[in-house]
């Protein structure tokens, strides 16, 4: 009897598990990166960025369900293995786009279309934090659902390491 109880105790344990279904996710990692860097890019399908401000002007955001729309994130890590001691470094681009979009070329001002934002985490004293980019261009072309950009910004409140990036048939290029 002891054992068919603990045979099916495991046997539940074993049947019970997380969703796996992560917002659409499309994740891959990118071929070319600075040195001693990751970078990857995140594609969310069906997902948009409800942004907001805080009193004391600092950024956040959350993914909402939004089927017309797609969230496309890049992320430049540096010392990973030294995040949790404060001595990594992490840059992030985040941006929206419609479902509907074959072709966008935009530029300066009217990224803000995209809800894009640039991300920097590190020990860096009063330099992190999400910030709007309102100075670039941004080339989207998508296709048969392959999401290709070409990206190239500049933000004024804090440095920047990445200031370029492109991404065609899933391979990003800095």
């Amino acid at each position: 009897m002891i054992k068919n109880i603990f045979f099916l105790t495991f046997l539940f344990l074993l049947s019970c598990s997380s969703s796996k279904n992560d917002y659409n996710k499309i994740q891959f990692t990118a071929n070319e990166c600075p040195d001693k860097a990751e970078c990857s890019v995140e594609i969310f399908k069906g997902k948009d960025l409800k942004i907001t401000t805080y009193d004391n002007n600092s950024i956040g955001y959350d993914q909402i369900d939004d089927e017309s729309k797609t969230i496309v994130r890049y992320q430049f890590i540096k010392n990973k293995k030294m995040m949790e001691t404060d001595g990594g470094y992490r840059e992030e681009i985040i941006f929206v786009i419609d479902n509907q979009t074959d072709f966008k070329n935009l530029k300066d001002n009217q990224l803000e279309q995209t809800k894009m934002l640039f991300g920097r985490y590190c020990f860096c004293r009063g330099q992190t934090g999400l910030y709007r980019v309102k100075k670039g261009n941004l080339q989207i072309v998508s296709l048969n659902d392959n999401i290709h950009f070409n990206l190239d910004f500049t933000i004024d409140e804090v440095p920047q390491i990445i200031k370029k990036i492109a991404v065609k048939e899933n391979k990003l290029i800095n």
